[in-house]
């Protein structure tokens, strides 16, 4: 079961040519679909927690603008624009800004498995697969890389503050 929804799911992704967020909405409609989220299957799992975030994500994606559907990057979003489709979707602007970088993931993942593709490495075959494949293979996307440096900046800052530690016997 799975491994079906996996691969399936897969194909789904690397269907398009580009990667944009209208792409990202369909791929979300197949994957609640996929996962039982339509129909009659739907009224056995009302309260699936993984079937209403894929909703949720998909009433955020419903309430973005056509320009900002066909485009591939984060960088169409202003402020602005993020508080709007919040407000119309009915969630926070973090939210927003969280499916905004979980497009930009599933962007890297695509790239990842057409390097793997032509190189002729394997792909995963679940999601468990993926998981794990993805801790030493696969390349950063642009949100997790500038996450990353917020972090180590943070970090830095923090020990600037930090009194270096006292030796006791020299």
């Amino acid at each position: 079961q799975q491994e079906d929804i996996f691969s399936r799911s897969l194909e789904f992704l690397m269907e398009p040519e580009r990667w944009t967020f209208g792409h990202f909405a369909a791929y979300q409609r197949k994957v609640v679909e996929l996962a039982g989220g339509t129909g009659w299957r739907r009224r056995l799992t009302a309260d699936n927690p993984s079937i209403q975030h894929l909703e949720k994500e998909l009433k955020v994606l419903e309430a973005m603008t056509p320009t900002e559907l066909m485009s591939n990057h984060k960088s169409v979003f202003t402020t602005e624009s993020k508080k709007l489709i919040a407000e119309k979707s009915g969630v926070t602007d973090k939210y927003v800004e969280q499916v905004i970088m979980e497009h930009d993931i599933l962007r890297a993942d695509r790239r990842w498995y057409q390097i793997r593709m032509q190189f002729g490495q394997p792909l995963p075959k679940t999601f468990e697969d993926r998981q794990y494949m993805a801790e030493y293979d696969r390349p950063f996307s642009e949100s997790e890389k500038e996450y990353q440096e917020e972090m180590m900046e943070r970090q830095k800052r923090n020990s600037e503050h930090m009194k270096p530690p006292r030796f006791h016997n020299v």
